[in-house]
């Protein structure tokens, strides 16, 4: 493992055409150095974290503007799971009870056809939170997360039974159609976020479809999310896991990692149903 540092914010004007406000950059430092933050590329959660945020602190700039100067932890090739075992901190994982689902989304939904599937999505279940997710990199991925709490460790049994027969089929129906319509060549990512207790302690299971047809939609609700229950039931020995990520594709759903909560992956690439 090795140490690097390095900007991840500032209050420039960003190619957004944005500035962050000091503020801003003193809540996500203290976020930081209270939770470890998982290093990812280009905010792809389809592949496992290449590291860690350890620490955050906010400097100031030699042009007046103030930064946030991040120390990162890169995983290498001999590291051990001893040798990485962090120092009791855990990913931030939020367990706030959601009555039906809220809507995550970025600013790729800032178009006609985004504000029409929001606004589907609402009517659909008004009690619905939609929240923004702000991300600063070179080429962000187009990502709509449907995200949850289910008190159940049967998590797609869970899911089900909290929406109902009707507001399941909705749903469904729903993201078919948006899905459907898509017609230009940008790679899209769909994430039903599930977050759940396990042993006293919050994790959080990630089922994802990329570039999803309605096809693919109506095989994922109608499976009943395949065989996620069954494998997560067989994951007992793994106490250690915070978060677990699936894909769903070709009609099989696939463990592209588990990762343990100081975000060191345990598992990775294994198919667990057809």
């Amino acid at each position: 493992m090795r140490k690097l540092e390095g900007t991840m914010l500032t209050t420039h004007v960003d190619m957004d055409g944005e500035r962050l406000a000091v503020e801003g950059l003193e809540s996500f430092a203290a976020t930081i150095n209270g939770y470890y933050l998982p290093f990812t590329v280009e905010h792809d959660i389809r592949n496992a974290p290449i590291g860690r945020v350890t620490s955050a602190a906010i400097v100031g700039l030699e042009d007046g503007e103030f930064a946030v100067k991040g120390t990162f932890e890169v995983f290498e090739q001999g590291d051990t799971m001893s040798s990485l075992r962090g120092d009791g901190r855990k990913i931030r994982i939020v367990c706030d009870d959601i009555p039906t689902f809220n809507v995550e989304y970025d600013r790729s939904y800032e178009t006609t056809e985004g504000r029409e599937l929001l606004a589907a999505l609402s009517r659909l279940s008004p009690e619905s939170g939609a929240i923004v997710q702000v991300k600063k990199s070179v080429a962000p991925i187009s990502t709509l997360i449907i995200a949850t709490t289910i008190v159940s460790t049967a998590i797609a049994t869970g899911f089900f039974g909290k929406l109902g027969e009707d507001l399941y089929a909705g749903l469904k129906n729903i993201l078919k159609a948006h899905f459907g319509s898509c017609k230009d060549s940008k790679e899209r990512l769909l994430d039903f976020e599930f977050t759940t207790t396990r042993h006293g302690e919050p994790i959080d299971i990630h089922v994802l479809l990329t570039n999803p047809t309605p096809e693919e939609i109506e095989a994922l609700f109608s499976c009943r999310f395949g065989d996620l229950d069954s494998y997560l039931s067989r994951c007992e020995g793994l106490d250690s896991a915070a978060r677990f990520v699936f894909e769903y594709k070709n009609g099989r759903l696939e463990s592209l990692y588990v990762l343990r909560g100081d975000c060191v992956p345990l598992k990775l690439r294994r198919a667990v149903s057809r």
